[in-house]
């Protein structure tokens, strides 16, 4: 542990009578109970841990008790600690925030930041750029030239990574109808300043920041498994992948029998065919709008139509119809699934 925080702690317990014991975050025995938030409840050994932070490190320590009192007291106990030896002062506004997106803030941290930097609480979410560690910074200038709101932030995070944190808190936010719509803007703007395709993962807006750390986890995870099944498009957005997420959790066996089911004897020879289901998967992409399929295909419009008239004739799904289009990109899913 710490040295100066062994010494502040034996401190407060003098001054106190509350006996701390404080063990490294990653090396708490039970790390089921951290899922209850920063202060939390022991009912089997009656006692209340917490969570806090020290020179950057994370820490849990733990007092005596699990009734009410003894959360107060683990309040109090937490926001003397670190309130005595907190680094988060001198940081500035980008540090500070990388810290409470990755996770390594406390929910008094987070707060700390928001008057600091006098930012309203106001719902957020991630973005998280592939720009490649070559095109980083100028994928940061050309962020810093559209975001929409001056609480906006865009971060270098490392390894190629661009991290922005958008804040839904102006009249011009009204304008995207979603944190998709926002990653589709950026990434027009980025081709058009850049002539490069830049991979975007984006995660669900959250109410408070102090849960944007979710909203990253999501982003990344987009961005993983657009790789994992060789999404189109530049943007992948976490919430198209809950679908993926919920059918991954059923038997293999299962999931066999459902794709026969839904393919028909004809139908190998398209899902086997690259062209036919790249056509497809672009026509879903560009929500079934043949004239702009065909303009991002650069194929003609007669050759679009043929392929889908094609793709209906032996599989029985015309995908120019909504519920066709539902079901053809699950059997697109459950192919990739089952290998």
């Amino acid at each position: 542990m710490d040295k100066e925080l062994h010494m502040f702690l034996k401190k407060i317990s003098t001054h106190t009578g509350i006996k701390i014991d404080a063990t490294p975050y990653a090396e708490y025995s039970k790390p089921a109970l951290l899922k209850q938030g920063d202060v939390f409840s022991d009912t089997t050994d009656k006692t209340t841990g917490f969570i806090f932070y020290v020179h950057g490190e994370k820490y849990v320590g733990v007092i005596d008790g699990a009734d009410k009192t003894s959360r107060n007291y683990a309040f109090f106990i937490q926001s003397l600690i670190e309130n005595a030896g907190s680094a988060d002062i001198s940081l500035g506004l980008k540090e500070y925030l990388k810290k409470i997106v990755t996770g390594d803030c406390s929910r008094l941290q987070v707060q700390k930041f928001l008057v600091k930097f006098n930012i309203p609480e106001v719902p957020s979410y991630v973005i998280v750029l592939k720009a490649g560690a070559r095109r980083a910074s100028d994928v940061m200038n050309v962020l810093d030239s559209y975001l929409s709101n001056s609480l906006d932030t865009a971060m270098d995070f490392g390894g190629g990574n661009v991290v922005l944190v958008k804040f839904i808190d102006s009249p011009s936010d009204i304008e995207y109808q979603s944190a998709g719509e926002f990653a589709e803007y950026l990434s027009h703007s980025l081709y058009e300043e850049l002539g490069a395709t830049v991979p975007m993962g984006v995660g669900a807006a959250v109410k408070n920041l102090q849960d944007i750390t979710v909203s990253y986890g999501q982003a990344l995870a987009a961005l993983k498994m657009s790789e994992v099944f060789n999404s189109k498009g530049s943007v992948h957005n976490y919430k198209e992948y809950v679908l993926i997420k919920m059918l991954e959790e059923i038997p293999g066996a299962k999931l066999r029998e459902y794709s026969g089911i839904l393919c028909g004897d004809d139908s190998g020879e398209i899902f086997s065919d690259p062209d036919m289901l790249n056509t497809a998967e672009e026509f879903l992409n560009n929500s079934l709008n043949v004239s702009e399929t065909s303009r991002k295909l650069f194929m003609h419009r007669n050759t679009l139509m043929y392929r889908l008239d094609k793709i209906e004739k032996a599989t029985g799904l015309n995908i120019r119809n909504f519920s066709d289009a539902v079901t053809f990109r699950v059997i697109i899913i459950l192919g990739k699934l089952l290998g």
